[in-house]
């Protein structure tokens, strides 16, 4: 499956790069530089290329993969720097649907201060999506953080 652009962060704050998601994402896609986001229980067959960053988590797609509060908060954050240099992110996972959605919703809720419900809207106009309860509950928990 191919990655599905999602947001364009220039659009709201200007210097910033683009998201894109889905399942094993295709980082074959023409970037100039750009960072997978990869939260699958394995890594599988997935390669890099120059200037492309990996970053992995190997979570499950349920209640044992919600990530303590502060690695998300980290991960969020560290999306966030590397988007605010303009460059771009794929968030992947094995279908694209679930535990990329937990982290794209948790770096926009960061960026752009909206909450779940209005992130989730958003990423669900531009792909399917089925993120689990328990990431949407953490989520939902953490949302005063970032308003």
């Amino acid at each position: 499956m191919t990655a599905t652009f999602i947001i364009d962060y220039s659009e709201f704050y200007p210097g910033y790069g683009k998201v894109y998601q889905g399942g094993g994402p295709d980082v074959s896609m023409s970037f100039d530089k750009i960072m997978v986001v990869q939260m699958a229980r394995d890594i599988g067959q997935l390669m890099v290329k120059k200037d492309q960053y990996l970053v992995f988590m190997g979570i499950d797609d349920g209640p044992s993969g919600v990530l303590p509060d502060e690695i998300l908060i980290s991960m969020a954050g560290l999306c966030r720097s590397w988007l605010s240099h303009g460059n771009d992110c794929v968030y992947g996972c094995f279908l694209g649907r679930s535990r990329s959605t937990y982290m794209n919703t948790a770096t926009m809720m960061l960026i752009t201060g909206w909450g779940v419900d209005k992130c989730l809207q958003k990423i669900s106009s531009m792909r399917e999506i089925a993120i689990m309860p328990c990431f949407v509950e953490q989520l939902k928990r953490l949302e005063v953080l970032w308003k």
